[in-house]
């Protein structure tokens, strides 16, 4: 259940994808909170400020290249990026932070998001 309304813009945008990003987001607003990758006050915004921001740069991506999201902390803007952008990337999106409880939180993130039905 996400607790972030849905955004109809987010929906056109994500098309067949949509419902990977909502996994994300709501993985997001529950462990990210919880493990202090956002704060509490961004549940409200997340969204436009951060997963709508996050796909901005998909235009950006020339088709085939590899793209690293370098300080990724809880994913952003690389997990939405990946989602929306996989068509265009010959390799996957890679994701890296120093900090170990990150990188483990995208682990667990990327693998909810994909393996849901």
């Amino acid at each position: 259940m996400t607790l972030v309304s849905d955004d109809a813009i987010a929906d056109r945008l994500y098309r067949d994808n949509y419902k990977t990003i909502r996994q994300y987001v709501d993985i997001l607003v529950s462990r990210g909170v919880d493990w202090g990758l956002i704060g509490p006050r961004e549940i409200g915004r997340l969204w436009e400020r951060h997963i709508l921001n996050s796909i901005a740069l998909e235009s950006l991506i020339p088709e085939g290249c590899r793209v690293a999201d370098v300080g990724s902390g809880a994913g952003l803007p690389g997990i939405p990026l990946a989602i929306q952008a996989s068509p265009h990337c010959s390799k996957p999106l890679t994701c890296s932070s120093v900090l170990t409880q990150r990188t483990v939180f995208r682990k667990l993130a990327t693998a909810a998001s994909y393996s849901r039905p």
